[in-house]
């Protein structure tokens, strides 16, 4: 089973949505990444390419792709954004909230904790560094069985 998102609890501002290619990793909905140049995939709109965190990236967002399911035995759960793949991430501005996955934040954190992008990855991670600081951790909660981080972004 794969990640999902709690969508339906964004509260405060909505996120800008944008096009993006996946790179060479499997990534699941709720993946941190890098949003790189934008390619001609001749679909008639901006695609970014996805790629994975570093220390100096500024343009990044996290991977809310819908999961649209025919099979009934089949859920949002079944689903991941394939190598390649053309899907789409979420931008949060500052005071956006989301639930996330807990594996999508590297370590363990508690409510209060900041968060900042993981190099090297497409997860955050506990930071004190305020300056690296993207996000906060609101609530520690269970969504549909997955365990959970309740956060909102700081910038």
């Amino acid at each position: 089973m794969y990640a999902i998102l709690n969508a339906d609890k964004i509260k405060k501002h909505q996120a800008d949505v944008v096009t993006a290619r996946n790179g060479e990793d499997a990534l699941e909905n709720g993946a941190f990444v890098a949003l790189g140049e934008l390619e001609d995939t001749g679909l008639g709109r901006d695609t970014y390419k996805i790629g994975k965190l570093a220390a100096t990236t500024t343009k990044w967002g996290m991977v809310d792709c819908v999961a649209l399911m025919y099979d009934e035995t089949k859920d949002e759960r079944d689903f991941r954004l394939e190598p390649k793949q053309i899907g789409r991430v979420r931008r949060f501005p500052a005071g956006g909230c989301m639930t996330i996955a807990r594996k999508h934040v590297a370590g363990s954190v508690v409510k209060g904790d900041f968060l900042a992008l993981k190099a090297s990855s497409y997860q955050l991670e506990k930071t004190v560094d305020k300056t690296l600081t993207v996000a906060q951790v609101l609530e520690v909660c269970d969504f549909n069985g997955q365990p959970s981080y309740y956060i909102e972004f700081i910038k």
